[in-house]
Order: structure tokens, then sequence, then C-alpha cells
């Protein structure tokens, strides 16, 4: 994949002044967190393009994480970027595709590649789409998020996986035990 000018230049922007103690976060209800330092992403926005599925995402690294870092790394460890990857696909389908949050999001399918270390000191992005869409009654009801991670220019890890959403009452019967005749 070829980082587009589109994406470098909004990278460059929101790396001016990055200073990896003052990151901010997004809603801990948008990640579906209920501890605000457990929420790893600091802004998701869709981009300009011509393609409408297109997102990019500010990755907070935050080395003072009790559980990611509760021994001194000298790279952000793969577990962390997993969960913030997670959190990007959750967020953008609030943000950007109205689903509401009584949903239960159910990740069916989750591919992962790393090709670099990620640095921890360095500004990490999320470069992603969302393809496959399915509506059921207007509402979205499955998609395809896939994505690069993305440090000092250079992509350090790919992510992709198939997310379905249902109504909780719905999950409950998938997991409830089948009733004999």
């Amino acid at each position: 994949m070829v980082i587009s000018e589109e994406v470098l230049k909004k990278i460059a922007e929101w790396s001016k002044g990055y200073t990896p103690d003052k990151i901010t976060r997004i809603d801990k209800k948008i990640a579906h967190k209920t501890n605000e330092q457990n929420v790893f992403l600091s802004r998701v926005e869709k981009l300009n393009s011509d393609d409408t599925d297109s997102f990019l995402t500010q990755i907070v690294i935050d080395t003072k994480h009790p559980y990611f870092f509760e021994h001194e790394y000298d790279h952000v460890p793969g577990m962390m970027i997993i969960e913030a990857g997670r959190q990007v696909g959750v967020a953008i389908a609030h943000l950007h595709y109205d689903v509401t949050h009584d949903k239960a999001f159910i990740l069916n399918e989750l591919n992962i590649r790393f090709s670099k270390y990620v640095e921890v000191h360095k500004p990490l992005f999320a470069y992603s789409r969302v393809s496959n869409i399915k509506y059921r009654k207007g509402e979205l009801l499955k998609m395809m998020h896939e994505g690069y991670f993305i440090q000092s220019d250079e992509i350090v890890a790919y992510m992709g996986g198939m997310w379905q959403m249902y109504d909780k009452k719905i999950v409950e019967r998938f997991r409830s035990p089948e009733k004999k005749s």
C-alpha cells in the first residue's frame, strides 16, 4: 500500500507539537471502555478523499498504562496496537455510521501483521477503510474494517476484521443454551 499525500499531510499536521503525555482521548463510551486510561484513540476523522469510507485516527501511546507497560518496553506492545485497532472500528461505527450505543459488536474475523517495531515516543496513526457494508432496516448490520498503522510515514502494521452489530437481546439469544423439546 502506498500512503496518499492527503494522509501524509494530515499526519504532519497532527504531529506538530506532539507530546505523548499531553495527548487527549476520545470519550470512553465511543471506545466501549469504562476507564478513560483504557482508551487508546485521540481523534477519528473521515478523510476528504473521493473514497468516502476512509478514516484517519491518532493513537494514544500511554507508556504509564499498568497492563500494557507493566514492565519497561522500548516499543509499543502488539496487544496494545490490537486493542487500539479494535477501538478504531468501534469508534468509526458510532461516529460515522450512526450505530447506537445499545448495539452489541461482534468481531467475527481478525487479521493482523506487524512489519516494524512501533516506537514509544513517536506519534502513531491508523489509516483505515470500511467496506462490505450491509444495512438492515436502515441500520448498519455488518462491515469490514481494515487499515494500516503508520509511524514516521511508514507502515508498521496491518489489521483487518469483520464486524456485526446486533441488538443486545438478540446476542443474549445467541448465547443462551438451546431449549430441549
